[in-house]
């Protein structure tokens, strides 16, 4: 296995239960196992999305959607051009999307649902991130706020006065009956100023030498209904670090072996139109030894 140098740049995603490592500054691919492939235009790549099992792992870079098999072997590439998003794998189909060109990709099983085409009316400058909610997934402008459904031909989401299922005529009104991709749509009226997020203190047990996924925004609120992302505002406690994970919508933790104690660090909440929030969160590191039930937190 090619080592990563001190101070390099890395990215770490999940394939299932498979950790997966994009050091940008040597432009590899560290897979499962060790084995360690180059990836031409990594350092400035995006590694993809934490995803479920499979047999590839995916990456954004400047000019191409790169699917690289985890046991090693030639990558699937298909061309493009711009800003890279992380990419996702979700159910039967690998999404990319570059911000400064607006291309998007949709890669599926097969070729009858598949995409790749430019949005129009994109801000050159804008960020692009994707957002998974179960098997719903959207594309989200963080600058403007705007939404692509991506598993619906990027239909673009700018009627914010649907109406809720059980209040339109002659529709069920069970909620098991409900669109996920309207509940998405549900925002307030855009015409208003805007709203900043309001961001709530937070505190999480952590393990010594385990990385913990941190959903810092699960008590968080935007009064306007906007997209929320997270990121780290300061340092963090001790020897412990970490990252923005999932296009902002969590942090994670990286604690070392000898950790002990608590520590806190501050996280900073953007609602993609110009309005931030801060809080805090306190770490408590359990020994192994310890054990004790989850905590139900929020309404």
């Amino acid at each position: 296995a090619q080592p990563v140098s001190q101070g390099a740049e890395v990215a770490v995603t999940a394939v299932g239960d498979r950790p997966v490592v994009l050091d940008r500054s040597a432009s590899h691919l560290i897979l499962p196992g060790g084995k360690s492939v180059a990836i031409e235009g990594g350092g400035d790549a995006r590694l993809q999305q934490p995803s479920q099992s499979s047999d590839v792992v995916v990456v954004a870079t400047t000019d191409a959607l790169v699917s690289q098999p985890l046991k090693g072997g030639d990558a699937k590439r298909r061309a493009a051009q711009g800003v890279p998003a992380a990419p996702v794998q979700l159910g039967a189909c690998t999404y990319g999307a570059w911000a400064s060109t607006g291309q998007v990709i949709r890669d599926c099983d097969g070729t009858g649902r598949d995409v790749d085409e430019r949005l129009e009316g994109l801000d050159p400058q804008t960020r692009l991130e994707y957002r998974v909610n179960r098997h719903v997934i959207v594309l989200n402008d963080l600058s403007a706020g705007t939404l692509w459904m991506a598993a619906d031909e990027y239909q673009k989401v700018d009627d914010w006065d649907v109406q809720m299922p059980e209040e339109a005529e002659g529709e069920e009104s069970d909620a098991e009956l409900t669109n996920p991709e309207q509940v998405d749509q549900f925002i307030a009226d855009r015409t208003q100023p805007n709203k900043p997020p309001q961001a709530q203190d937070d505190s999480f047990g952590v393990r010594p030498g385990r990385t913990t996924i941190l959903p810092v925004l699960g008590n968080d609120v935007d009064p306007d209904g906007d997209v929320m992302t997270a990121s780290v505002a300061g340092d963090w406690p001790g020897n412990a670090t970490g990252q923005a994970i999932m296009g902002g919508a969590a942090l994670q933790a990286v604690v070392p072996e000898d950790a002990e104690g608590t520590g806190t660090f501050r996280y900073s909440v953007a609602d993609g139109r110009g309005g931030v929030a801060e809080a805090g969160v306190t770490l408590k590191v359990s020994p192994w030894v310890e054990n004790a039930p989850p905590e139900q937190t929020g309404d």
